[in-house]
């Protein structure tokens, strides 16, 4: 492919900006909370996926080709009860990691449910910046964990 036509199809491509967390972070400061929520979400379920992926080939030394499909069909929620389970995560990050699943379901699903006597409050602001505070840094230790096992 040409420099040309790398460059026109970038420019029509829809992509993050910067690095996911970054995205996200910005995204939350401007109040962009379901970008900044979404971003985030899928940012940590692919941290997780590396993280279980590097177990199974270095640690379980299973073939890439065998674990890879598999893995790459697994929920953020299933992720996190496997990581769990491993004990690659401890009991708080695992609470971290499915109250900001829940928290994130709340805020995306039930946006769209019809407001009970024609009013529907959403997401505590406070809760939303608990969770995604704190899964910001459990990502960020997901990430060294996965580093580690390089």
């Amino acid at each position: 492919m040409e420099v040309d036509d790398h460059q026109k199809k970038l420019k029509q491509s829809v992509r993050l900006k910067d690095f996911p967390p970054h995205h996200s972070l910005n995204a939350y400061k401007l109040g962009f909370y379901f970008e900044a929520v979404t971003v985030l979400h899928g940012y940590t379920e692919s941290r997780m996926r590396e993280l279980f992926h590097l177990h199974a080939t270095k640690i379980s030394r299973k073939p890439l080709g065998l674990t890879w499909d598999v893995n790459e069909r697994l929920s953020y929620i299933a992720l996190a009860h496997v990581l769990f389970v491993l004990q690659f995560i401890d009991k708080t990050e695992y609470n971290v990691l499915t109250g900001f699943n829940a928290m994130r379901n709340e805020l995306i699903h039930k946006h769209f449910h019809e407001p009970y006597d024609d009013f529907y409050y959403g997401v505590s602001k406070k809760k939303l910046a608990s969770c995604y505070k704190q899964t910001l840094k459990i990502t960020d230790k997901i990430e060294r964990k996965s580093e580690g096992l390089l």
